[in-house]
């Protein structure tokens, strides 16, 4: 076994990712979405939103009655420091 001695990585050393950026499907304002039996998920400006009413046309973000941002908290991976 090898120890592998870790490397300082900042933003500017990430040239491009293959990574998914979210689980769910881009949000349409043309597409109905609900809340019940089981919750839309959406992903809108970064952030993944969950659907806590059923609307159309409502951008997730400017109605809390509408969407719940469900975006998961995690650490970030480089900092500028």
């Amino acid at each position: 076994m090898q120890i592998v001695k870790p490397i300082s990585v900042t933003n500017a050393d990430i040239v491009s990712t293959t990574a998914a950026t979210s689980l769910y499907s881009a949000w349409n304002a043309g597409t109905a979405y609900t809340h019940t039996p089981t919750p839309d998920r959406v992903y809108y400006n970064e952030h993944d939103w969950e659907a806590v009413a059923n609307s159309t046309g409502v951008t997730p973000g400017t109605d809390a009655t509408k969407y719940f941002n469900a975006t998961p908290s995690l650490p970030r991976l480089a900092t500028n420091s």
